[in-house]
């Protein structure tokens, strides 16, 4: 295979590529454009309508969902205070007394990562 033959059957790779990626981009949103149109008036309904009584078709989750919000903005009340001025006690104040809540804060930042190594490398 000569340098020649090569570079000709990759321009005619990139050639190919060029008109066929435009092509399916335009069937991919030719597709979630038709799911969007069809599907978002039953979506709308179902999230905004109340609950119909039990044995009856439709309803809807806006109970549901505004319990779930009302639920996240009082722990967030609670919890948010709690967590910064508990981080300011620690960051201010972290000596002798305090070394294991500083552990623990550590611990439960990077726990997901990977716990053992954060905590180890940090102290």
């Amino acid at each position: 295979m000569t340098a020649v033959f090569v570079g000709e059957v990759c321009q005619r790779l990139m050639l190919t590529m060029t008109v066929c990626v435009p092509c399916g981009g335009f069937c991919a949103l030719f597709i979630l454009g038709y799911l969007v149109y069809h599907a978002a008036p039953p979506l709308l309904d179902f999230f905004t309508k109340l609950p119909t009584p039990v044995g009856e078709s439709g309803g809807g989750m806006a109970n549901a969902i505004l319990g779930s919000a009302k639920l996240l903005f009082l722990a967030s009340v609670f919890g948010v205070p709690i967590g910064f001025f508990g981080g300011v006690y620690l960051s201010e104040f972290s000596g002798h007394k305090v070394a294991f809540w500083s552990l623990c804060s550590h611990l439960l930042n990077g726990f997901l990562p990977s716990s053992s190594a954060s905590s180890l490398t940090r102290w």
